[in-house]
């Protein structure tokens, strides 16, 4: 018989409700957030939280694998602004080799998501960058150059191309256009918004 461990359920249902939340279409954000809150309420086992995520990682859809990669980032973001203790990230960076070789098969957009997290999560310094995979073929799109350009499955994603509620859209200027304001006395006048 296997040891459990107090919060094992919670966290097994918590990345349940994930992993149908992303083979829905559904939107991720609600399931994430949740997850990450039964993440940090578990932090004091944080050993095992994090080989909760990583078994996770492992058996779920492509589309669940993002949504787990976003807890990881979530409680990583949390350690870094002190909500919670300094556990999480250094036991991540010691796992996070074998957290990408789980992410290696996915789908050309969801690899320009997972190079661009990992862009931000070098830029803050999160984890070593020797524990990292580089994303050279897609350096210019992640540092800022137009996404326009970029393929994405083999399509441009000029106007945006969509995955959850994640939605990777070319920079765009808003015109500025002409529209009517009141006054005190009701008299119509022009303001540029």
């Amino acid at each position: 018989m296997s040891k459990h461990w107090p919060g094992e359920q919670d966290m097994v249902q918590a990345f349940r409700d994930l992993a149908d939340a992303a083979n829905s279409s559904g939107s991720l954000t609600n399931s994430v957030k949740v997850a990450t809150k039964m993440c940090l309420q578990h932090q004091k086992e944080y050993k095992m939280v994090v080989f909760e995520v990583e078994r996770f990682l492992a058996k779920a859809s492509e589309a669940a694998k993002m949504g787990g990669l976003y807890v990881v980032d979530l409680l990583c973001r949390k350690e870094a602004t002190g909500k919670s203790k300094d556990n999480f990230c250094a036991r991540f960076a010691s796992r996070m080799k074998q957290i990408f070789a789980m992410l290696e098969g996915v789908s050309e957009s969801n690899r320009l998501i997972v190079a661009k997290l990992v862009y931000q999560w070098r830029k803050r310094a999160v984890f070593p960058s020797d524990c990292m995979p580089r994303y050279d073929d897609l350096k210019e799109v992640i540092e800022g150059g137009s996404i326009a350009s970029a393929k994405v499955d083999g399509q441009l994603a000029g106007a945006g191309a969509e995955r959850g509620d994640i939605v990777i859209k070319a920079p765009e200027k808003p015109a500025p256009r002409a529209a009517k304001a009141t006054t005190k006395k009701g008299i119509a006048k022009k303001a540029i918004k």
